[in-house]
């Protein structure tokens, strides 16, 4: 390998960081530090000045928001990967703002680490330079206009943090958990990484019962961005609304096509957000624009050289997502992501491709579950033509939607196989 990067890994949990260190074994990734809180990342950063820094968000003495402020204070180019089971919209919104460079959710796998950092790396080196996307967040766009000043942005990122209570501390505010327990239950979850309900529930410390009710009082009492900057006199009601109008007229093109495409499908909103994530990522990777041509109900015809991708989601509603790829456009996209040019289907491609398939997922869920739904993704897998008959077969659903690009078109299906 050409050069060696130098890493820096700070996370309280001794397991989370010999993960980190065993996932970059024999890789141009070599770590020269290791923090257990955030007091001793910064001084480690200071002394080491590494290449890339992967942050854990949830830390003793000072939590990974005040640690990465200080870094960015140190090196205001400093490249921080944020590492979290807590993946929450305003998490990541946070974590950008103040600076981080990309946001990772646990548990991950090797391979999924290994390609964030190529991407981070992609970007110091010019191997990969990050490119100007066609969407972008709200944050971003008030930012980029000058409309609302950074120090103003976190302070209102700041207020909702305040507001919108996780489901452990809503637990302890109506009395279902003492403090004591939620210590217990925390232990247990940076140990497992599960989430906060899945271990609360397996546990029995939260019925099920319970935890819907905690469910319905956070979406109830929750405060959107543009909300938390109107309660704290930086924007006006009025300016707020025509903003988000000028917000949604800014964005790609394709997302008043899907919004027309998808018209009153009884899915439409999982639908439009699934898209949303897979177009809005695409043009993160790729060059070429990315153009919506159709969506309707049911299964096209599937490419005799196409490759299928598929991620199960589950929760309220189980829908499969499988993303069609001529093996010309997988190869692309291989190679616009990693920056290493693919010549034909290998395992590395596949991994590839996979990963992209949970950054779109995983981006999905967060926006779903931040409007009402809980779901959760699985591993994705590739999937072989009698295996993918079989996912055809027990679809209730679907909805197809082709894509195409400078390299020629492919398919994007979701397969909704059951309901609750």
């Amino acid at each position: 390998m050409d050069k060696d990067y130098t890493v820096l890994v700070a996370d309280d949990s001794m397991w989370a960081r010999k993960t980190v260190v065993d996932c970059l074994a024999n890789t141009e990734f070599r770590v020269v530090g290791l923090a257990a809180d955030g007091r001793t990342a910064v001084e480690k950063f200071s002394e080491l000045a590494p290449d890339i820094t992967i942050l854990d968000l949830i830390m003793p003495d000072t939590d990974g928001f005040a640690t990465l402020n200080r870094i960015m204070e140190a090196n205001p180019e400093a490249s921080v990967l944020m590492l979290s089971s807590m993946a929450s919209t305003d998490a990541v919104t946070e974590c950008l703002t103040i600076g981080a460079k990309d946001f990772m959710q646990k548990p991950f796998e090797r391979e999924q680490l290994i390609l964030h950092l190529r991407r981070l790396v992609g970007g110091l080196s010019g191997a990969v330079p990050r490119k100007s996307v066609g969407t972008k967040s709200f944050a971003e766009f008030l930012l980029e206009r000058g409309t609302v000043a950074r120090e103003h942005m976190l302070d209102a990122v700041t207020h909702q943090k305040e507001v919108n209570l996780s489901l452990c501390a809503l637990a302890v505010e109506k009395g279902f958990l003492t403090e004591d327990r939620i210590g217990a239950l925390d232990n247990e979850q940076r140990r497992t990484d599960r989430k906060f309900a899945t271990v609360a529930e397996t546990e029995g410390w939260l019925s099920a019962e319970q935890l819907e009710e905690l469910a319905r009082v956070k979406k109830e009492r929750w405060l959107f961005l543009g909300e938390a900057l109107v309660k704290l006199g930086y924007l006006g009601s009025v300016q707020l609304e025509q903003l988000r109008r000028e917000y949604r007229l800014s964005q790609s093109p394709a997302r008043a096509e899907l919004r027309t495409a998808i018209g009153e499908m009884p899915e439409k909103d999982i639908v439009s957000t699934v898209l949303d994530a897979t177009l809005k990522i695409l043009l993160h990777f790729t060059k070429e624009l990315v153009r919506l041509v159709a969506v309707s109900e049911g299964i096209r015809e599937t490419p005799k050289d196409a490759h299928v991708f598929t991620q199960r989601v589950t929760g309220d509603v189980t829908f499969d997502y499988a993303l069609v790829l001529p093996e010309t456009l997988a190869l692309c996209l291989a190679g616009a992501i990693t920056g290493i040019p693919a010549k034909r289907m290998n395992q590395f491609v596949q991994d590839v491709i996979s990963e992209f398939l949970s950054i779109v997922i995983g981006s999905s869920c967060i926006a779903l579950n931040m409007n009402a739904y809980h779901v959760r993704a699985e591993p994705p897998h590739f999937l072989t033509t009698p295996r993918f008959v079989e996912l055809v077969a027990s679809t209730r659903k679907a909805v197809s939607a082709r894509l195409r690009t400078d390299e020629g078109e492919f398919d994007i299906l979701l397969c909704f196989v059951a309901t609750r």
